[in-house]
């Protein structure tokens, strides 16, 4: 960095709505933070996705803004005053959003002080129908346009949807800490995990359908499923009704350690729904060394090489998704081959100090 060039002041949010401030911007606030060239603060709502979020950024000495109640847009017009005195005060160059609620603010305060607006995109109302999809990012786009949003896309997949609305974006990434080097693959049971929310584009009935023949067969494979959501019932009583229940695992919602655990007791992870912007679940398995037979959906394309260290399905083959499975049980040793190229891939591509610096690199020339 030059003596001449200007520090830029980021004002990032790292929580949404319903939830708090998030895991994953948390852990990426520590990182975005000891960027050269960049004042980076962190502003977020009162609450945390789970416990010890808050304390993850006061030990990471990261500058944090709390404004109660900034993620809900009903509280937009009594929160709006508090957050242009804090841009006027500060002289943010930056407010990066999250939601279309930050979005809100952040325009507010590209108007009335000339901020520049990133506009990560995180989700764009997965398991609508077409139209309501189109609807919504065609506003998007026409929003963006208008106020000059620099756009992020999480994946390519991501970024080519919106440039069919002709919006230009920014590949970059979430990133992931490594937990782990090295993992034992040689357990007794066979244990395939997947991890989502019960919602119906997360398609876990397809799954459980999918994989039921297997389940009856052989009965040292299980299929692990943590999560909440609407249709956990439904997917209990399909278990119940194929008479696999006592192969089908439903933890329900549990703590990160506890999944970790799970990943590092697993064989393969499946990722099946119909849509993702990113997708965690894709990348969270393979830093623990998993393959993961995924649909082309959100980062998976971007991450996972077919046959090398995972592989790629098409919507709605249930057929080969189950044929991967048995392939897989039948060549153990593939499994680690596999799971070990899931590592080093997403350690090379995914690390946060490697999306840490295409954030700097992104925002100083902004």
């Amino acid at each position: 960095m030059h003596a001449n060039d200007k520090i830029k002041k980021v004002l990032f949010f790292g929580s949404s709505r319903g939830i708090g401030l998030t895991y994953h911007l948390a852990v990426a606030s520590k990182y975005f933070s000891k960027l050269e060239g960049i004042d980076f603060t962190l502003i977020s709502g009162n609450r945390e996705q789970f416990p010890g979020l808050f304390d993850i950024v006061k030990q990471s000495n990261v500058k944090h803004i709390t404004i109660e109640g900034i993620d809900e847009k009903n509280n937009f017009f009594k929160r709006i005053g508090k957050f242009l005195k804090l841009v006027k005060t500060n002289h943010y160059d930056i407010i990066h959003c999250q939601t279309n609620t930050h979005l809100l603010y952040a325009i507010v305060s590209h108007i009335f002080f000339g901020s520049k607006v990133i506009y990560s995109v995180n989700s764009y109302n997965h398991g609508s129908n077409k139209f309501v999809i189109f609807i919504t990012s065609l506003i998007m786009s026409i929003v963006f346009k208008l106020f000059k949003v620099n756009v992020i896309t999480l994946s390519s997949s991501t970024k080519k949807h919106f440039e069919k609305y002709l919006v230009k974006s920014s590949l970059i990434p979430l990133g992931f800490e490594p937990k782990i080097k090295e993992r034992s693959y040689d357990f007794i049971n066979f244990n395939i995990i997947y991890v989502a929310k019960f919602h119906p584009h997360k398609r876990h009935a397809w799954l459980i359908s999918a994989l039921k023949e297997i389940l009856r067969e052989y009965k040292d494979i299980n299929l692990i499923l943590p999560g909440d959501g609407k249709k956990l019932d439904f997917c209990k009583n399909l278990a119940k009704k194929y008479e696999i229940y006592d192969r089908v695992i439903f933890p329900g919602w549990i703590e990160r350690e506890q999944l970790y655990n799970l990943y590092l007791k697993s064989h393969v992870a499946i990722v099946i729904s119909k849509s993702e912007t990113f997708g965690h679940t894709i990348v969270e398995p393979m830093f623990f060394g998993l393959p993961v037979i995924s649909t082309p959906v959100g980062i998976a394309v971007d991450i996972i090489k077919d046959g090398i260290n995972g592989f790629i399905v098409s919507h709605g083959d249930l057929n080969k998704i189950a044929e991967k499975v048995i392939w897989l049980y039948h060549n153990r040793e593939k499994i680690k081959e596999l799971g070990q190229n899931a590592l080093k891939s997403s350690l090379e591509m995914l690390s946060w100090e490697e999306i840490a610096n295409l954030y700097r690199n992104y925002v100083i020339n902004l």
